[in-house]
């Protein structure tokens, strides 16, 4: 045998075994096709129509047949969503699947009515209807329900903290907290120990005053403003849990001693950032910023209770850097 008689008999050896491949791989799906001739079955797509679609399965059938087969079975799932829709109206019925609602009691309060007591107002939400978060059912009951609610909201990702208040007795984001991981009726209050301006909406003010007394920006004496200053990997890696934080006040209206001492005691975000001020290395001022908070009101007021660290939505650690500022107060000198 020459060498191209050689060849071709190879090439006819590697079809007899793909071939063989391809009856072994199909032969289930041989059996599922001679099942549906029959008719198609609620609750069961055809195969061989459904793989033509996706171009992955040969079918026997014509094109024509598997396309009468498909839209036979859509029909007749259509069908039976509609019978159970009629059978029981007060069940909310997507395709087959039951609706599901869940009870929201959302604290209001209306400062232009200061006559009425502040309440807590009940929304059932139909699940089924809404996104996967609180913000998206504050959301739903805001555009269907109940126009005069009123909340912050801005990003829906958790990088603005607006939305923050609390869910379940727990501070966090609305936009980042599914309302599946709730158990039972879910209340919504503004965030803890806030004045309220209205319904949701705390008063923020004290707060961004004392992150404003700590000078959150960087001081450099000795360099050029158009000179870039350079930083090692190290001391950048520094910086890391501290300078994440999007200022949503949760850790700190989750602190007992910022309840009492809100006027004194800076709190668990505002000493966060300004630890991430401190530990700068290319910021020159890291003795006068010690200085700053070096009081007994404004930074020992916290009694390392970590209520801010569960309460963090972006997973840091205010208590860790409070004690860290503690450390450096007694090391240096001052």
């Amino acid at each position: 045998m020459g060498q191209g008689g050689a060849r071709l008999a190879h090439k006819r050896g590697c079809l007899r075994v793909e071939r063989g491949r391809r009856r072994v791989a199909r032969a289930p799906e041989d059996r599922e096709r001679r099942a549906v001739r029959g008719g198609p079955r609620i609750g069961t797509a055809p195969s061989c129509a459904v793989r033509r679609r996706c171009c992955t399965h040969t079918c026997a059938h014509s094109a024509a047949y598997c396309c009468a087969l498909l839209g036979a079975h859509r029909g007749a799932t259509r069908g039976a969503a509609a019978q159970a829709s009629a059978a029981d109206p007060s069940a909310n019925v997507t395709g087959l699947r039951a609706g599901k609602s869940k009870k929201f009691a959302v604290y209001r309060w209306n400062p232009d009515k200061p006559g009425d007591k502040p309440k807590m107002q009940e929304y059932d939400v139909d699940l089924n209807a809404c996104g996967p978060m609180v913000l998206d059912a504050l959301i739903k009951i805001k555009n269907e329900m109940d126009p005069t609610l009123t909340f912050r909201r801005s990003c829906r990702e958790g990088i603005c903290g607006s939305c923050a208040m609390n869910m379940g007795g727990k501070n966090g984001l609305a936009c980042t907290t599914p309302h599946a991981d709730i158990d039972g009726d879910i209340d919504i209050y503004p965030l803890p120990h806030l004045k309220v301006k209205k319904d949701l909406i705390g008063d923020l003010d004290g707060l961004y005053r004392q992150y404003q007394s700590i000078e959150p920006w960087l001081k450099s004496n000795s360099k050029s403003e158009t000179t870039e200053i350079i930083q090692s990997k190290e001391d950048r890696k520094k910086l890391d849990g501290a300078y994440e934080c999007i200022m949503c006040a949760c850790c700190s209206t989750s602190c007992p001693s910022y309840w009492w001492n809100g006027d004194k005691y800076l709190g668990p975000a505002v000493l966060l950032q300004a630890y991430r001020w401190i530990v700068d290395s290319r910021d020159e001022e890291r003795e006068a910023r010690l200085k700053k908070v070096a009081d007994e009101l404004k930074l020992y007021r916290c009694h390392t209770i970590l209520n801010c660290t569960s309460a963090c939505p972006k997973g840091l650690n205010p208590a860790k850097a409070i004690a860290e500022i503690k450390k450096m107060l007694a090391t240096a000198n001052l």
